[in-house]
């Protein structure tokens, strides 16, 4: 996941589409916030194909949302 990524903002903004465990969450000093957990063992390829899709979707937002806000911030 780019460094530019927050998962726990992710998984905060995204809850209703995706579940998915921020990488702070994993890390015992939770400082690694740009990785995720995903957990699709008992999901069917179709669900794991549909979660795929959400957290692309999602990624890609977030990184349209990074460029925006470092743009805008430049621009000052």
């Amino acid at each position: 996941m780019p460094t530019t990524i927050n998962t726990d903002v992710l998984a905060r903004e995204y809850k209703d589409e995706l579940a998915l465990v921020p990488g702070s969450m994993t890390y015992p000093l939770h400082d690694h916030h740009n990785g995720l957990r995903l957990a699709f063992t008992h999901a069917s390829i179709d669900d794991i194909k549909t979660g795929c899709q959400r957290l692309g979707r999602a990624v890609r937002q977030a990184m349209a949302n990074t460029v925006t806000i470092r743009n805008d911030a430049q621009a000052h």
